[in-house]
């Protein structure tokens, strides 16, 4: 049986991205990304829930922002959890392989110039790449 689960994003982060430690200990970068398709007459947007692990996230979590313009390849996932009214709810979420910031935005020149201690000008490409792969993870599930 043949099967592919990939999924390719590339947009806005929306609110801060939160980052926590779960009791086992891995490392956990959540966000959301909007994504907007425009027809002739009308603009429609889309949010996409975006979980990083491990290393990637500790990784990154310094610097995906709210604003960022980011592209995200990884796998399409619905899980489900008991909400404190003990209540079964369902997310679905996009487990990343691969994070680039794009160098373009407001949250991105405003990184460039925190690590270029306020110089605004660069002469390369300095969109930021991380691709899980290369980082040896276990994703805990």
């Amino acid at each position: 049986m043949f099967s592919l689960n990939k999924c390719t994003l590339a947009g806005n982060v929306g609110s801060s991205p939160v980052f926590k430690t779960t009791t086992k200990g891995h490392s956990r970068l959540s966000f959301s990304v909007a994504t907007t398709e425009k027809t002739k007459n009308n603009e429609f947007t889309s949010w996409h829930n975006i979980v990083v692990w491990d290393k990637a996230a500790d990784a990154l979590k310094d610097m995906v922002k709210s604003g960022s313009v980011v592209y995200i390849e990884g796998r399409l996932g619905t899980r489900s959890y008991l909400s404190n009214r003990n209540e079964k709810k369902y997310i679905t979420e996009v487990t990343a392989s691969k994070v680039k910031i794009l160098p373009i935005g407001r949250a991105y020149k405003e990184n460039l110039k925190t690590f270029l201690n306020g110089e605004e000008t660069v002469e390369q490409d300095n969109s930021c790449e991380i691709d899980l792969d290369d980082l040896d993870l276990e994703i805990p599930f």
